[in-house]
């Protein structure tokens, strides 16, 4: 059975994207946008104040109330390979509230947080091809200090794409991260030559990554079951979903016996907390794949280094059954990288199944909060009480 661990899976991920951001890719044979000389550079820029609105972390390991502030903060200047966006929202995502708290490692206070965002652009500079002032965008943003819980920021054209039509900028933004996401699940079945009609159990798959995987999973031919909890089991079957597991019960995964016949080729865990339950759901008889998208962060561990990251996070474990337990489960680790993810590509793809998938591609959203009220949204999250994704509207 081979099991990969995630740093999170989400962490990683972020970091491919911040590397990202230090070099766009460039397309030849278009000729410079509205903004891509020096005099209308500075004409653009002196339409925009010198300071904006924004959201900072003052500190690590606070409450959302103690370390969450509503500011201001001076105007972004953006490169010769950057767009700047005027964000018209954004979303929170788990690992905002991880990097808060000190899971993982988090740029130094204060800083703004933020992964992904909707929103139009107002500038670009001279060596941006694919866009213009007015276009509407949405995208990814990486782990430095620069997120998107701001009134404007500034990112890589490779790191956006026109943003869905038939969604508004509140719905879009809550797309980029968890989509990039789910792409990086789909990259590790693709690595290891997993097709439909294979089965996968995606635990907690009602969750947003989920969301997003389970119906391109199903678009793709695959047979899909999930873990849920009672409020989710019927959107889960109207994406076509063939087996769901109500979590909630007493006895939970923990009392599920599946034939071989319908037992699964993949366990994707969403939750953290499902790698000793992945041998209810996989074959005994052949190679399976495990994808620990949330390891379990152990008492008094914080601020992870990268190499302990790392080691504790995207490993393959080749190993014929799945032992209880973390960091004591005594297998053998061998690092492996993230799949390397074309981002805008990706999102452009997300985009196009919004608009016009059969069915399109849905996320549900459970609230929106002003930016202001980023400690609340945070709260939100952490208290398990949201049912969709949390945006943050800077309208």
């Amino acid at each position: 059975m081979l099991l990969a661990r995630g740093r999170t899976m989400m962490t990683a991920l972020t970091d491919m994207v911040a590397l990202g951001s230090r070099r766009a890719s460039l397309t030849m044979g278009r000729t410079q946008g509205p903004f891509n000389t020096g005099p209308q550079r500075q004409m653009a820029k002196a339409r925009l104040a010198e300071e904006m609105r924004v959201v900072t972390i003052t500190q690590i390991g606070g409450e959302p109330s103690e370390s969450t502030q509503y500011r201001r903060w001076p105007l972004p200047s953006y490169s010769r390979n950057e767009l700047l966006v005027r964000v018209k929202a954004a979303s929170l995502n788990p690992i905002d509230c991880r990097m808060r708290k000190g899971m993982v490692v988090s740029p130094q206070p204060p800083y703004i947080p933020g992964r992904d965002f909707s929103g139009v652009v107002v500038a670009t500079g001279p060596e941006v091809w694919e866009f213009n002032e007015g276009d509407e965008v949405f995208g990814v943003v990486g782990t430095d200090s620069r997120g998107s819980w701001a009134e404007y920021i500034t990112v890589p054209e490779n790191q956006v794409a026109l943003k869905p039509k038939k969604k508004t900028h509140v719905e879009a933004a809550a797309y980029p991260f968890v989509s990039m996401t789910a792409s990086v699940v789909m990259g590790h079945m693709e690595a290891y030559g997993i097709e439909p009609p294979a089965g996968v159990f995606f635990n907690g798959g009602a969750g947003a990554v989920g969301t997003i995987a389970v119906q391109q999973l199903k678009q793709r031919g695959f047979r899909v079951g999930v873990s849920c909890a009672p409020c989710d089991i019927e959107r889960m079957r109207g994406y076509g979903v063939d087996f769901v597991v109500d979590y909630t019960q007493p006895s939970g995964l923990s009392a599920v016996e599946l034939s071989t016949s319908e037992r699964f080729d993949v366990f994707v865990d969403g939750v953290g907390s499902g790698e000793p339950l992945a041998p209810r759901f996989l074959h005994t008889d052949k190679k399976s794949l495990v994808l620990q998208m949330h390891p379990p962060i152990e008492s008094g561990e914080t601020q992870m280094s990268s190499l302990e990251v790392v080691k504790k996070a995207m490993s393959i474990m080749w190993k014929t059954k799945v032992r209880s337990g973390f960091s004591k489960s005594g297998f053998e680790y061998v690092l492996t990288r993230i799949p390397s993810l074309d981002v805008r590509k990706v999102l452009s793809r997300v985009s196009s199944l919004v608009d016009s998938g059969s069915p399109p591609l849905d996320l549900p959203i459970s609230r929106v909060f002003p930016l202001g009220e980023a400690a609340e949204a945070q709260d939100l999250w952490e208290s398990g009480q949201a049912r969709g994704k949390i945006v943050l509207d800077l309208a």
